[in-house]
């Protein structure tokens, strides 16, 4: 939640600096309102929900050598 908020606030806090900075011929920050945000929120839930595998296949290797 901390990386989605900072994005999020960054890019919209400092749009004006970014403005002056191009990315393909556009502006940086419009570059990040109409597609980069959109990337970086989809490597967010990625992140996580690689994060939650590893710590859900650690949990039921307990929970199958509990059974046991």
């Amino acid at each position: 939640m901390l990386a989605w908020f900072g994005l999020t606030f960054g890019v919209i806090f400092f749009a004006r600096e970014m403005a002056n900075m191009t990315f393909f011929g556009w502006p940086l920050s419009f570059y990040m309102a109409a597609q980069g945000l959109a990337l970086a929120y989809l490597l967010i839930v990625a992140v996580y929900t690689w994060q939650m595998r590893k710590i859900d296949r650690r949990h039921q290797d307990d929970v199958q050598s509990d059974n046991r």
